[in-house]
């Protein structure tokens, strides 16, 4: 009877650590996200978490995240962003999700650059009135660090500032075992990385 218990207990424990990345299994992201874009946010967490973890050679995810922070911490004598994801595969994942998912977390707005006097190019911030925001917010009543953080996106619209991931992942105390900061984590790249890499730009008339 006791190693029947036993293996059961591993079972369950082993059911359970294959569903620890599971965005459904959070109360927040329920809380606040439907099933259907619970779905997609599960996409773009994924494929993030896979560029990672294949970066750095790592496939625990706790693990990868861990090592990337050391990544962003060397970065501070550059001050240069240490990761390219590339942009096409990024465009792929967000044609795999509802363009409704997409406005919950982005926006688009407008661009100008001096090399490029006579174009507008499109950009991406994260969008003041989806769910996302309203997601970092819940969170950010757990730390004060988080809850800083989401404030500067709130009143910039965006997460262009490379110094707010280095404070948020140096500076200051988060737990990376939590699969929502691991998640804020990965948004603030992606958006970081389609700010760099989207090219798509308008000739003005």
């Amino acid at each position: 009877m006791k190693i029947n218990s036993l293996i059961l207990f591993f079972i369950i424990l082993t059911t359970f650590n294959a569903k620890s990345n599971k965005l459904s299994d959070n109360f927040t992201f329920r809380g606040i996200f439907n099933a259907k874009e619970i779905v997609d946010l599960q996409k773009l967490f994924d494929f993030f978490n896979e560029y990672v973890c294949e970066t750095i050679d790592n496939r625990e995810l706790t693990d990868c995240y861990k090592s990337f922070c050391i990544k962003i911490d060397k970065a501070k004598e550059t001050g240069e962003f240490p990761f390219k994801i590339p942009f096409e595969k990024q465009r792929e994942v967000y044609n795999e999700i509802s363009k409704s998912t997409f406005k919950e977390i982005w926006s688009f707005g407008i661009s100008r650059f001096r090399d490029f006097p006579n174009y507008t190019f499109q950009t991406v911030y994260i969008n003041p009135k989806g769910k996302y925001l309203k997601f970092l917010k819940e969170v950010g009543k757990e730390n004060e660090a988080l809850n800083e953080y989401c404030k500067t996106v709130e009143n910039l619209g965006d997460v262009m500032q490379f110094y707010m991931l280095q404070h948020l992942l140096i500076n200051e105390k988060i737990d990376l075992n939590d699969i929502r900061v691991k998640f804020i984590i990965a948004i603030n790249i992606l958006t970081l990385n389609d700010e760099s890499e989207r090219k798509d730009k308008k000739k003005d008339k």
